[in-house]
């Protein structure tokens, strides 16, 4: 075959090495605009320029016949080429259909597959910067330990002796609100129209006005009286 002419896709999809690869245009539609070629296209194209085992090089040209940003032609010739992640996803039917193979165990297949392979090859990165960031947080650690050591509260006493009446009052306020609470005294004032404060353990909100109320009863427990 002499002459070739096709688009990425075959480039990526054939292993079919060529002696030249030509450019026509540094610009492609998409389906939506027109936009240059991207690093991964162009590395995936000009790839195919050499014959293995045939050519000692390979030739590649790119044919430009418009202006051309220095940004963009440093992106598309010097970029990195498009990472190659595993679609694979395992389900209950692939689980099923391994099962059946006869002396080939399920796990056989699944820790030699490319999905497998990546995560395993991500190890050694995702410990680096486990270790990295024990380091950094092991620094800060120890830069606040050393600010809180170098604090210094005047009068200390004081306040810790403010910090305890405060508690104490704490305790006090609601060993009272319990008391007020308590069915037995709060319910002969429950009536409609009157108004409370409505709070729970740490916020207190504004003014309510009682519109009805039911008592709630306790839940009904069938009991079996034996007489002898």
């Amino acid at each position: 075959m002499k002459v070739l002419f096709a688009t990425e896709t075959f480039a990526m999809g054939l292993n079919m090495p060529a002696k030249t690869v030509v450019f026509t245009n540094h610009m492609k539609f998409d389906g939506k605009e027109m936009r240059p070629v991207t690093s991964g296209e162009y590395i995936q194209m000009s790839g195919r320029a050499g014959r293995r085992g045939l050519d000692d090089r390979g030739v590649v040209m790119l044919m430009i016949d418009g202006k051309m940003e220095p940004d963009v032609a440093k992106t598309m010739l010097m970029g990195e080429a498009d990472r190659l992640n595993s679609a694979f996803h395992l389900s209950y039917n692939m689980v099923l259909n391994l099962m059946r193979l006869e002396g080939i165990p399920p796990e056989f297949m699944l820790e030699r597959c490319f999905f497998q392979f990546q995560n395993d090859s991500e190890i050694p990165q995702m410990e680096k910067g486990t270790l990295v960031f024990k380091m950094e947080a092991d620094i800060e650690l120890a830069e606040m330990e050393r600010q809180r050591d170098e604090m210094t509260v005047e009068q200390e006493s004081v306040i810790a002796e403010y910090y305890d009446l405060k508690e104490k009052i704490a305790v006090y306020e609601q060993d009272i609100r319990d008391v007020m609470n308590h069915p037995n005294y709060c319910i002969p004032f429950i009536n409609p129209g009157r108004l409370v404060k409505i709070r729970n353990e740490k916020t207190l909100f504004d003014w309510g006005v009682i519109v009805n109320y039911n008592k709630r009863l306790k839940p009904f427990v069938n009991r079996l009286q034996l007489i002898f």
